[in-house]
């Protein structure tokens, strides 16, 4: 069985950190983030006979390029979910029969405009969908 964990914070250590240390933490990655991966396994297939952790270490410019991309994404899906939440009710009374992806609900509720509720259009323009 193989499995992957990662995340940003991983990247982000502070080198004082006790999970930097290799007498600390001799598992690599596997003691911040690996081991509830571990866990998993364990949950699903039962004990398990042998375990190999491997982690690499990221040249500062690629760390930086990993935990900025990640926080975009982080503020992106932030964005949506609270566009999502707002324009709910619109979605669901406009667009119900609109298959999600490729920008077709943004169609869909730009076809609508007329009708969709202020509180989906103000949610729009505040993460910048709409001017």
């Amino acid at each position: 069985m193989e499995a992957t964990h990662s995340g940003p914070t991983g990247y982000s250590l502070d080198t004082s950190s006790w999970r930097s240390t290799r007498s600390e933490a001799p598992a690599g990655g596997m003691t911040a983030r690996g081991i509830h991966t571990l866990d998993g396994m364990i949950q699903i297939a039962g004990p398990v006979a042998s375990v190999y952790a491997f982690s690499d270490k990221l040249t500062p410019k690629c760390e930086y390029a990993l935990y900025d991309a990640a926080a975009q994404l982080e503020r992106a899906l932030t964005a949506l979910t609270y566009v999502a939440n707002e324009c709910r009710g619109d979605l669901q009374k406009f667009c119900s029969g609109t298959q999600p992806g490729q920008g077709r609900l943004l169609a869909c509720i730009d076809k609508n405009e007329k009708q969709v509720s202020s509180r989906c259009k103000q949610a729009m323009k505040d993460v910048g969908l709409k001017k």
